[in-house]
């Protein structure tokens, strides 16, 4: 999910369609959710069974995408410090599947599957669609998020700061 006119996300969804997509199950259904896509990403996403692209989706909409997916997978190839979809689809998401360089400078690799090439990518598909996300799994990744991540605990770190 992103701006999809954007380039870097365009190389992202051309990377998962032409070197992902042919390795994995029929079965697997990939959605393509952002603003924006260009009418090229429309044309060749018309061809395929198992891709479907949602494009401009409201909030709400991208929220019960995120939330309702079996895994959220985000790729990049700029590391350009942590990305707010990473957050959103920890937060929000089940199971994540990123590549290495989506999580440069954070400290969040345990709850993310991580893989780097198409053959890893596919082989954690694979795993997370035979795997159950529980409550469990949940509340531990919201407290270790918390620890870094909370906007309240942030808050009282400055605040103390500006005590001393």
């Amino acid at each position: 999910h992103g701006n999809l006119a954007v380039e870097e996300n365009q190389k992202a969804v051309n990377y998962l369609l032409e070197k992902v997509l042919p390795l994995t199950d029929a079965s697997f259904k990939l959605k393509i959710a952002g603003k924006n896509p260009p009418k090229s990403l429309i044309e060749c996403v018309g061809n395929l069974n198992q891709v479907e692209i949602i494009a401009n989706p409201s909030d709400i909409e991208l929220d019960s995408l995120i939330a309702n997916a079996k895994a959220n997978l985000l790729v990049t190839f700029q590391p350009t410090g942590i990305k707010l979809k990473l957050l959103n689809a920890l937060y929000n998401g089940g199971f994540c599947i990123v590549n290495s360089i989506m999580l440069l400078g954070t400290d969040l690799n345990d709850l993310c599957e991580v893989a780097d090439t198409p053959d890893e990518i596919t082989g954690a598909i694979k795993t997370v669609m035979n795997k159950k996300f529980t409550a469990k799994d949940r509340n531990s990744r919201l407290k270790r998020l918390s620890e870094y991540y909370s906007n309240e605990e942030n808050v009282k770190v400055i605040l103390k700061a500006w005590e001393n």
